[in-house]
């Protein structure tokens, strides 16, 4: 009886060294998976971040290239603008150039004329 209860014994205490070492297996495993975890969550942050980034840098450079062209834009508009109103301008300039020249040859008439007119009045006594 006493063998069976010292073979019991031992048989227990081996049973609970192995369900130690189990135990402390399992914690290292789930430690080991913990820290696996936090690496692939630090890695994905990492992604993450990296894409946002270049996101953001390829939204700034499309800002840019926009800005850059409705610069363009305005300034070819402003261009042409001054460029119409020169036109104008010179058109009115012309214009008023012809007008000055229509009043002075029909001044020249009239006087031609008054000058015909008073030479056979002249002539006719």
């Amino acid at each position: 009886e006493k063998k069976l209860k010292a073979l019991e014994e031992r048989e227990r205490k081996a049973q609970d060294k192995l369900r130690v070492e189990e135990e402390r297996k399992q914690r290292e495993l789930e430690r080991a998976a913990a820290k696996e975890q936090a690496i692939l969550q630090q890695e994905e942050e990492r992604r993450r971040k990296a894409a946002e980034d270049t996101q953001r840098k390829q939204l700034e450079e499309e800002q840019r290239r926009q800005q850059e062209a409705d610069a363009r834009l305005n300034a070819e508009q402003q261009r042409l603008e001054a460029e119409q109103k020169k036109k104008q301008w010179e058109a009115e300039q012309q214009r008023k150039q012809y007008e000055l020249e229509r009043q002075r040859q029909e001044a020249e008439f009239k006087r031609q004329q008054e000058e015909q007119k008073l030479r056979y009045e002249a002539e006719r006594k």
